[in-house]
């Protein structure tokens, strides 16, 4: 019996094609299709059937160069088989709602640091912290670290797994971060339920405990780092 050929070993047209076939099928391609030449039809004053094509060519191209990138996690299904989640899956009547909240979150924030610097005593208290934030998907960690780095005053330097390392100017900037508030709201909007991305992130803190137990005979609890 012949095994299918896995798409990450193939190059050029044809991994393309086989991720076609393995990932969302023939409907995600087309939904895709459809949207980028409803995008040039939108953009485009040229009507005529010369103009159309060549858009209909163009928005094929990109869909065809772009859709392998198009999945925004993995889930299982009722069965427990993996099932791609196409991006246009995500509920995306939750963003309205996350966007005007940062919205306001920045112009708090921007406030905070005016004042800041205006003070005579510029009463800043520069720091780095970490933390661990389980936002539920790749999508949500990146949301995540891009709203921290958003909102003026902290800036996100690294994300490892589910643990963000973040430069504060000013404790008040670290404990709001801290609050685990902007986390909720991350995971309440991005949270996709992604069952694969959740194994990957419990792998992870099971490799790192590895390495401390073998780097100091034991795994270490959070937040302890072998002094007494």
């Amino acid at each position: 019996m012949t095994q299918p050929t896995d798409p990450s070993r193939m190059t050029g047209p044809h991994r393309g094609l086989a991720t076609i076939r393995t990932r969302g099928g023939a409907g995600a391609f087309l939904s895709l299709f459809v949207f980028l030449f409803a995008c040039w039809v939108l953009l485009s004053d040229k009507r005529d059937a010369f103009h159309l094509g060549q858009g209909a060519f163009s928005a094929l191209l990109v869909t065809f160069l772009t859709y392998g990138v198009m999945f925004i996690g993995v889930r299982r299904d009722r069965n427990g088989q993996k099932v791609s989640r196409f991006v246009f899956s995500y509920p995306w009547h939750r963003l309205p709602g996350y966007a005007a909240w940062l919205l306001w979150q920045i112009l708090l924030s921007n406030i905070a640091v005016i004042r800041v610097i205006l003070d005579p005593s510029l009463p800043i208290s520069p720091c780095v912290i970490r933390f661990r934030a389980d936002v539920g998907s790749a999508l949500g960690r990146l949301s995540l670290g891009n709203s921290i780095t958003l909102t003026p005053g902290t800036v996100t330097l690294d994300v490892i797994g589910d643990e963000f390392v973040v430069h504060a100017l000013t404790k008040e900037a670290a404990d709001d971060v801290l609050t685990g508030v902007m986390r909720d709201r991350v995971k309440a909007a991005f949270d996709l339920g992604d069952a694969e991305e959740a194994l990957k992130i419990q792998h992870w803190h099971e490799e790192a405990a590895k390495r401390d137990s073998g780097r100091h005979g034991r795994a270490s609890p959070p937040g302890e780092d072998g002094a007494s």
